[in-house]
């Protein structure tokens, strides 16, 4: 046995292996969805409350910093609501603000709360 039929049983797995993947990688482009099946309709229903939209508060828009999406937290009886570079409380009924905060850096992260009894503040970046 030379050196060449060594090598050339070595990279026998190896070229198998490619033929594989690249079989397998052909094989999932062709697919052509016609054994999907067709979605269920839906059902009918009757709605069981009628939504009202009693107030809306922009806090964002500050366009010195980096803006991220933070969402709000209901904690007790307040709204508190962060961006940019403020962090604001807000009154669930009304919509008016209780108190407010402004950082010297951009808002990180977001807004936590427990059992209507603790409040995490949000994190900036120095």
């Amino acid at each position: 046995m030379t050196s060449t039929d060594i090598v050339n049983m070595s990279a026998r797995p190896l070229r198998l292996f490619i033929a594989c993947i690249i079989w397998i990688a052909l094989s999932a482009c062709s697919s052509s969805g016609g054994y999907l099946p067709e979605p269920a309709s839906l059902n009918a229903f009757e709605p069981q409350v009628q939504l009202v939209k009693n107030w809306s508060v922009s806090v964002g828009g500050n366009a010195d910093v980096a803006e991220f999406t933070i969402q709000p937290v209901l904690l007790g009886n307040a709204v508190f609501a962060a961006s940019g570079k403020d962090f604001r409380s807000f009154s669930p009924d009304t919509g008016q603000v209780n108190w407010q905060l402004e950082f010297d850096a951009p808002v990180t992260s977001g807004i936590g709360g427990w059992m209507n009894s603790y409040l995490w503040l949000p994190a900036t970046v120095d």
